[in-house]
């Protein structure tokens, strides 16, 4: 951006006025016109925070800034980063958990709603708040915030099939405090981190993920911890996960070929065609067993 866009930019910030709503533990600030989409998720706030820091069993903060932003220049400028660093733009949502802040961008283009964009960012915050180191790594943060927000799985599920397919997931021990900058490789990491977490939910429910998040919290060394309650690394865990990907993405890649998807169109047509026939039959045989046809008219 220009200096004279970025001057503009700030201008306009300044004269623009921001509503400023503070209920419960949470401080909004938005652009009056976007109230409507804001409301909902201050009605709801304060239930959703203490409704995550249970499932977490972690004390949620006592006070949480959201600011929201219209535009990609908003969410950059709301960032406040130093000079010589680059702004986030590719984002819908950002947290800072040491400053107790959130930013949202308002998005209509994007695969996942504003609540649960709220809530993935409220996430992070309740895992990372009131830390003087960050002990967890990436895939972990992110793979929780993403089961917590209540976001479609489903979203997630192509492209890692497509990956487990292929040959091309990134390795975990690629992924502890960073991700891809953008594109195709950062959805990836999204998935395996959010299918990662889920695999280990299955595996030993909440209390064991709760004790990785507590003793992690309370004495670091996240590795440490999950090695004594998972019984393995992380990498050892995402190659156990990798094996049984890779078997269901096998299966898929048979039934997402053009063969199987007309091969069920052609069994959806023959079962439409059958029902029709059957139900024609049933309606003559109905009406030769009457005197009269039960309806006159015009053709």
């Amino acid at each position: 951006m220009s200096p004279f866009a970025t001057l503009l930019l700030v201008v306009t910030l300044a004269l623009q006025p921001v509503r400023e709503v503070h209920e419960g533990r949470f401080s909004w600030h938005f652009a009056p016109d976007r109230e409507k989409a804001v409301r909902p998720l201050i009605a709801q706030a304060d239930e959703v925070l203490d409704a995550l820091a249970a499932e977490l069993e972690v004390e949620p903060p006592a006070g949480i800034r959201v600011d929201v932003a219209d535009t990609v220049e908003e969410f950059r400028e709301l960032q406040e980063v130093p000079e010589g660093r680059v702004a986030i733009d590719w984002a819908v949502g950002l947290a800072d958990a040491a400053a107790g802040r959130i930013l949202l961008r308002v998005d209509q283009t994007h695969l996942f709603t504003l609540d649960e964009t709220f809530r993935h960012e409220l996430s992070h915050i309740l895992l990372l708040s009131g830390q003087e180191r960050r002990e967890f790594p990436r895939w972990f943060s992110e793979g929780l915030a993403i089961l917590q927000s209540g976001e479609s799985l489903l979203q997630r599920l192509d492209p890692a099939l497509h990956a487990a397919t292929t040959g091309r997931l990134i390795p975990i021990e690629a992924l502890p405090r960073g991700f891809p900058p953008e594109g195709p490789a950062l959805h990836l990491a999204y998935a395996e981190s959010a299918f990662l977490v889920r695999w280990m939910l299955r595996q030993h429910d909440w209390p064991r993920l709760r004790e990785l998040i507590r003793d992690t919290r309370r004495l670091g060394d996240f590795d440490q911890h999950l090695a004594r309650l998972y019984g393995g690394s992380a990498e050892g865990l995402f190659n156990a996960w990798r094996l049984e990907l890779e078997r269901d993405a096998s299966w898929w890649r048979v039934l997402s070929t053009d063969w199987m998807i007309w091969a069920g169109v052609t069994l959806l047509f023959l079962v439409a065609v059958t029902v029709k026939w059957v139900r024609t039959r049933r309606r003559l045989r109905a009406w030769e067993e009457q005197e009269e046809p039960p309806w006159t008219g015009h053709a």
